[in-house]
């Protein structure tokens, strides 16, 4: 009998243990091509899909009155208003948890590429002080300008920055500063009071990820084309702000580091005005 067994390929013992090889080997290589096609699309931009990233926090008063939202999973933050739908709930966390785990990179909200184009949510200036006690004292909260503002090549009508005026000599390439909603409403979430017009933006978009901009992209917004000339450095400045504890200043100022906004030449003049598209120029 265990002849017979052993010219039929060997004994029981023998078959179970060639069994349970086979089988491990097949679930080695069914979770290895599960994760390479998981990996793959984890790379794949959204829109590859037909969907955008849902997000669940925008600044924007009026969610109705902004284009939809688009998340940028490269910096955690959000573009728009309204969450677009949750069929992609379980791909999402299966990127994220890919995404943690291997430093993956995440996908990117299209730009230029589709025609995008945000919108002014906000414009602001800041007057001269008139004491020097005042320019040493005051909040960097540039006051919102509900009409907007004419722009020149010296920057927006009734704007003043110290540091531009006194120390820059009034440099054409600070003539505007922008930040975009997707920042603030990133700030927010990560337990920062901040409110719209505290980091001293001219122009506050939406619909457009921060990324968007960069060195030397030219951008029209209203009938003014400006060029982007230098990301903004977050200063000490920022102390000043008035819901910014001291011993939490240090930590603001540094997790401002690369969203702090970004300055602009006018190449154009013109006039902003809330409601303006902001878009690459034709």
């Amino acid at each position: 009998g265990i002849a017979w067994r052993k010219a039929l390929g060997g004994g029981e013992g023998e078959r179970a243990r060639g069994f349970n090889t086979m089988n491990a080997h097949r679930v080695v290589l069914g979770a290895g091509g599960t994760l390479v096609i998981a990996l793959c699309i984890t790379l794949l931009p959204p829109s590859a899909f037909g969907f955008t990233t849902p997000c669940s926090r925008h600044t924007l008063r009026n969610p109705a009155a902004g284009p939809p939202a688009v998340c940028s999973a490269a910096t955690g933050a959000v573009v728009g208003s309204p969450v677009v739908g949750s069929a992609r709930g379980p791909f999402l966390g299966i990127m994220d948890f890919l995404q943690r785990v291997f430093g993956l990179p995440g996908a990117v909200a299209e730009d230029e590429a589709g025609g995008k184009q945000g919108v002014v949510v906000r414009t602001g200036v800041r007057a001269k002080p008139t004491t020097e006690a005042e320019a040493k004292s005051r909040s960097p909260n540039k006051p919102s300008l509900a009409q907007g503002f004419t722009v020149s090549k010296d920057g927006a009508l009734g704007d003043y920055n110290q540091y531009r005026a006194t120390a820059l000599k009034n440099t054409p390439d600070r003539a505007l500063s922008i930040m975009t909603t997707d920042v603030l409403a990133a700030l927010q979430a990560e337990g920062w009071s901040l409110q719209e017009g505290d980091l001293g933006e001219n122009i506050l978009v939406t619909g457009l990820p921060y990324a968007w901009f960069r060195v030397g992209r030219r951008f029209s917004v209203g009938n003014v084309l400006a060029e982007v000339t230098e990301p903004i450095q977050p200063c000490a400045n920022l102390c000043r702000l008035s819901w910014l504890e001291k011993p939490k200043c240090s930590p603001f100022i540094k997790t401002l580091k690369a969203r702090r906004g970004w300055y602009a030449k006018v190449i154009s003049e013109g006039k902003v005005s809330i409601g303006d598209a902001v878009m690459s120029p034709a």
